[in-house]
């Protein structure tokens, strides 16, 4: 058939840890070293029992420096001993923009950082407060959770043959970013999200069918790593291949597709040509009916 997921030209397997920490551990020190060793600890069994070529862990996990002690021992020791790169959110100090940055790595095999992604696209009242900039009264009397330094532009990263665009949580919602990332070359995406914040609401559905839209759009597979919720591989028609239940601590290995082709010429950019096309000639219909009826009432 053909849309079924090529599975044999670029292969592709990920290893995935859904946490499950609960909210209120994450911005406690007190749990930032052993949130990490816990999770590294369940990665190393994952690949033990199932060879894997990328281990993902999910937004919120690491929420200290990683290269702070004792986050950094624990991550050494991890990747001594699996010898498997690893993509991970993390926190980053921006000292450009002067900010804690919402950001994320790629971590070598061999343990040395290949590379970083700092989210661009942040949540409003979440990671600032809109319009802060122009009205600085506003931060003062809207409440916001973190004031977050953005990043400045997407980046993709290697694996091996492969190729992969990353998304931070609110970012799978703008399908120009992963249009994007497919444009600068990536044959994947990975979104790591953190839905710790919505419990067991709708929310978390709404977010898993978001990134299955962000699939088809782009006719790329979609990895979705979630500290809880669904975490598990889309493929480029968007049939989901979870690693285990919804809602609880798990890890898992599962196969990536190689991207497939888009089913239209520049792919979701060609519906925005084609909407605004259809618009104009509706439009022009309408101007040009409106003429002639104008025209036969003058007339009578």
């Amino acid at each position: 058939m053909v849309d079924e997921p090529d599975y044999e030209s670029e292969p592709l397997t990920v290893g995935l840890v859904q946490t499950n920490f609960a909210q209120g551990t994450k911005w406690d020190i007190e749990y930032s070293a052993d949130m990490v060793q816990k999770t590294a600890h369940r990665s190393l069994l994952l690949v033990r029992e199932t060879p894997v070529d990328l281990l993902v862990w999910p937004e919120g996990t690491i929420m200290e420096p990683i290269d702070s002690e004792p986050i950094r021992g624990s991550l050494a020791a991890m990747m001594r001993d699996v010898q498997t790169p690893l993509f991970t959110g993390a926190v980053r100090y921006n000292a450009e923009a002067g900010g804690w940055a919402n950001s994320s790595y790629l971590i070598g095999a061999n343990g040395l950082v290949l590379g970083y992604y700092d989210k661009i696209h942040l949540a409003p009242f979440g990671e600032y407060a809109p319009f802060e900039e122009h009205l600085p009264f506003i931060a003062r009397h809207i409440p916001v959770i973190g004031a977050t330094a953005a990043g400045e532009a997407p980046k993709t990263f290697g694996i091996g043959s492969r190729r992969f665009g990353p998304l931070i949580c609110f970012e799978v919602l703008f399908p120009w970013m992963a249009e994007h990332l497919r444009s600068d070359g990536a044959d994947f995406l990975i979104v790591i999200t953190n839905l710790g914040w919505f419990g067991r609401s709708n929310a978390i559905v709404q977010e898993h069918e978001i990134g299955r839209l962000r699939a088809i759009e782009t006719r790329l597979p979609v990895v979705h790593c979630a500290n809880t919720g669904f975490s598990g591989v889309f493929d480029p028609w968007g049939r989901f291949t979870e690693v285990g239940p919804v809602h609880e601590r798990l890890t898992g290995a599962t196969r990536v597709a190689a991207p497939a082709s888009h089913p239209l010429p520049w792919g979701p950019r060609m519906c925005r040509v084609l909407s605004v096309a259809v618009a104009g000639v509706l439009l022009a219909i309408a101007v040009a009916a409106g003429l002639v009826k104008a025209r036969r009432t003058n007339a009578a």
